[in-house]
């Protein structure tokens, strides 16, 4: 690390980090120092995926640099439009786009230079999919009336597993998709007051 603040013109983090704040230093200098390989495979990765920038453009708002580059949303938290977010660099993959709250951002503290600052766009008219927990009594048809609420709400299940079970309940993880968190949480809410299903959550990490 002490080469790259030579390189970068810093004589330690500190004085590195006022030099980013006051803009003398961009991050993408910064990125491609502390992390060459890191930064020559997501180079690879934007020039392969220049077919979908568009597509990646018409969802996301992002921080200088890092635009055009391939987006993939955490399958650890599921965020969702209306969700606060934020974009991760991960090796091969490009941004990983997750919700602020989501635990797998802490193994990034001591990686600012990592953070991408994401937002997501207005009037965006992409499904993207969250997860529910659902526990259902163990009853003849507390399956199908779940299915039928998702339906009837314009949600679409691709897919759902069998998490746990017991004599009286059975708990789902459902994948659902949705327009944004305002849809999901009305499927929650009509899900919550059936008789035949016990309690629903977002997994949200």
């Amino acid at each position: 690390i002490n080469d790259s603040l030579k390189t970068l013109g810093s004589k330690n983090l500190v004085e590195l980090y006022e030099s980013v704040g006051e803009g003398s230093v961009s991050t993408k200098n910064v990125f491609e120092n502390l992390h060459p390989n890191l930064a020559k495979s997501n180079k690879l990765i934007k020039k392969n995926s220049s077919k979908n920038s568009d597509l990646n453009k018409s969802f996301f708002t992002i921080d200088r640099f890092d635009e055009g580059m391939a987006f993939h949303i955490g399958k650890c938290c599921y965020p969702l439009p209306g969700d606060e977010i934020m974009g991760i660099i991960t090796t091969g993959k490009g941004i990983t786009i997750h919700t602020k709250n989501c635990n797998s951002l802490s193994k990034f503290t001591e990686l600012p230079e990592l953070w991408v600052k994401v937002n997501w766009l207005r009037d965006n008219k992409r499904k993207f999919a969250g997860r529910l927990k659902v526990i259902i009594l163990n009853e003849p048809l507390s399956l199908s009336a779940l299915c039928t609420v998702i339906g009837q709400q314009n949600g679409n299940i691709t897919n759902i597993q069998l998490y746990e079970r017991n004599i009286n309940f059975f708990t789902f993880l459902i994948d659902i998709e949705v327009n944004d968190i305002e849809h999901i949480h009305s499927i929650m809410a009509i899900l919550g007051s059936n008789n035949y299903i016990e309690n629903v959550e977002r997994i949200n990490l």
